[in-house]
């Protein structure tokens, strides 16, 4: 989870069953409205993230496809930053 001035991002770690969700960080208001979930990672089933942290007061996510996302905090957009495996 971080916490931000308006708003909350959460990871959430989904099942491993066919049929899950995988977008995977949401954000919320300080009142408990769900504002978006994010991209989905190459829009591919296949990926979601792992971590969630900030770096120069960007959000960035790492994908189960070794690659770094930076997060909108507004939108919830996806930028690829490139390959950073792990």
């Amino acid at each position: 989870m971080l916490e931000m001035e308006d708003r909350v991002l959460v990871l959430l770690s989904p099942s491993q069953d066919a049929g899950r969700d995988r977008q995977n960080v949401l954000a919320f208001s300080y009142d408990g409205d769900l504002l978006w979930k994010s991209g989905i990672p190459e829009k591919s089933d296949r990926h979601m993230f792992g971590s969630l942290t900030t770096e120069d007061g960007d959000i960035i996510g790492w994908s189960w496809n070794k690659h770094e996302y930076r997060i909108d905090p507004e939108t919830g957009e996806l930028e690829d930053r490139g390959f950073r495996g792990k």
